[in-house]
């Protein structure tokens, strides 16, 4: 399943997940927060058996693995053991590839191109929707395994692409607006003094992250270095915990989102029904 569009702003929007009150198919999809993770993992497993299985009916019984959400991040258990995912970037070999990917180097120029047919399908059979500002095109596979997957979950693979790609840009205006409103923006400094603190002097997570890359740069992949990242991770989620930082940002955009133009809402009303169901035919098997 392709990567899904990352969600901006700081580690602490996103931590706010662990924090979601009653399901809310429409603030879950939105903000990726509440039943976002338990349905998003049901439809990516079950996208993922249909695409292989197509693709072991087509003669093909590898496929690239599935890369990993953006939102697995900022769990506290992957803080814990992987930080912000740096090492893992600077740590990658040029060699190093997916089993899948690796199939699909192993085959001749005629072989590869038969294998992006099947999983992707004909050139012509692309499909593209709108979003956000009327220049934003976003074109994707309308054949092959992968659109023959999601029509199956979803009905139709502009409605899957809607889904994908209308949320973020919602997003995006509402998360904008959080890092502007005055009682997030008096958050920000208790959360450095706590970072500081704990011997992490930065003034964002942004920058915490920043500096990290700088010395993987300079450095290279070092376990100190490795070390260090995830220190700065878990002290970055833990300060944000500690003084409510996630509830508020919630709190925050719930006002945002209930504020939205009516079409707006509409169209993500509209959305959050359609993810709900293909998530229900996912959980059914």
């Amino acid at each position: 399943m392709p990567l899904r569009p990352a969600l901006p702003l700081l580690l602490v929007l996103a931590v706010a997940a662990c924090t979601a009150p009653a399901e809310d198919p429409s603030f879950d999809l939105l903000t990726r927060t509440g039943s976002y993770e338990r349905r998003d993992q049901a439809l990516a497993s079950a996208e993922h058996r249909l695409i292989a299985r197509c693709m072991a009916e087509r003669g093909f019984p590898l496929r690239a693995e599935a890369e990993r959400r953006p939102e697995e991040q900022f769990t506290p258990e992957y803080r814990r053991t992987r930080g912000y995912g740096l090492y893992a970037q600077y740590a990658a070999q040029p060699g190093d590839v997916p089993a899948g990917d690796a199939y699909v180097r192993g085959l001749d120029e005629a072989g590869r191109t038969a294998y992006d047919r099947a999983l992707l399908g004909e050139e012509r059979e692309r499909r593209a929707i709108r979003v956000g500002d009327a220049d934003s095109v976003v074109s994707f596979p309308g054949g092959g395994c992968t659109a023959a997957a999601q029509q199956a979950l979803y009905g139709d693979v502009v409605r899957w692409a809607e889904i994908t790609y209308l949320p973020p840009v919602l997003h995006r205006e509402v998360a904008e607006q959080v890092g502007e409103d005055p009682r997030y923006r008096e958050s920000v400094g208790p959360w450095a003094a706590c970072m500081a603190d704990r011997g992490f002097p930065v003034d964002s997570s942004e920058d915490a992250q920043d500096e990290l890359r700088q010395l993987y740069a300079a450095r290279g992949a070092t376990e100190e270095l490795r070390a260090r990242e995830i220190a700065t991770a878990v002290a970055d989620g833990d300060c944000a915990d500690l003084l409510g930082v996630p509830e508020l940002v919630l709190r925050i955009k719930r006002e945002l989102v209930g504020r939205m133009p009516e079409g707006e809402r509409e169209d993500l009303r509209r959305v959050a029904g359609e993810w709900s169901a293909a998530a229900a035919r996912a959980e059914e098997g």
